[in-house]
């Protein structure tokens, strides 16, 4: 899946947590080997929030 899609999920996720009734959701940090389109992009942290994974800003910079 291509970086844009990823985020596009990810936006309409929030968007549709926004519009939910509020729960605690659980949240923990995951060191993660990432690899974009057969690319290596090193370890990163990444947040996991309800099954969604959620990347630094940062991140998205690097895997350019």
């Amino acid at each position: 899946m291509g970086i844009r899609r990823w985020v596009a999920l990810a936006t309409l996720c929030l968007a549709a947590a926004a519009n939910a009734a509020p729960e605690p959701v659980a949240e923990r940090i995951l060191p993660l080997e990432v690899t974009v389109n057969g690319a290596k992009g090193g370890t990163w942290l990444l947040l996991e929030r309800a099954g969604v994974l959620y990347a630094p800003r940062d991140a998205f910079e690097e895997w350019r």
